[in-house]
């Protein structure tokens, strides 16, 4: 090897190091959201049980990440566990509102917060409609109230890209709530 480039060795090692570990990061979050998913599948049933239980799965699998991303600084900014983590806090906060419970927010990423709080607009949106198909009406002024409440926080950011749609889309969600909201007001005064 040429006395001028010694470490062209370390660089190689380094480089497979490190795409082994981001392998082992996406299937690690590949997990963590298929769980998340599962968990706001499980609200959709009105099965809140199995919700906290595959929500208790997602917090290993973030420790596991966690730990990849401290051996690995840089992949705490890769996609796929950034969406995992979003994906997470969704279904924490989809939960923590439906048994009225307070969760912690990590306000050092206002990016995955906001990201969830818009895609729990639809959530909500989703099991408002169930409720009221039901005739489970006790909870539509509270999740309308929450839903209100999300949209006015994410309204105060001057959202771009990508952000700006989510956005949007939790506007279109509201309003699809305060839309049942209302006809089921009109029809309870006829």
């Amino acid at each position: 090897m040429p006395f001028f480039l010694p470490d062209l060795g370390l660089v190689k090692e380094r480089f497979f190091a490190r795409e082994a570990a981001k392998r082992e990061l996406a299937t690690v979050a590949q997990r963590m959201q298929t769980t998340s998913k599962r968990a706001i599948f499980a609200v959709h049933r009105d099965d809140l049980e199995t919700a906290l239980a595959l929500l208790e799965e997602t917090h290993e699998a973030e420790s596991l990440g966690e730990s990849l991303c401290r051996q690995e600084p840089s992949l705490v900014h890769e996609g796929i566990w950034r969406a995992a983590r979003e994906e997470q806090l969704e279904a924490e906060l989809l939960v923590a509102i439906l048994l009225e419970r307070e969760t912690i927010l990590p306000v050092n990423d206002p990016e995955r917060v906001i990201g969830a709080c818009s895609d729990v607009v639809g959530e909500l949106a989703r099991v408002l409609v169930r409720d009221v198909t039901q005739g489970e009406l006790a909870r539509v002024e509270r999740l309308k109230s929450v839903a209100q409440m999300l949209l006015g926080f994410l309204l105060e950011f001057d959202a771009t890209g990508s952000a700006r749609q989510k956005v949007d889309q939790a506007r279109q969600h509201l309003r699809k709530i305060e839309d049942v909201a209302y006809d089921l007001a009109v029809r309870r005064r006829v």
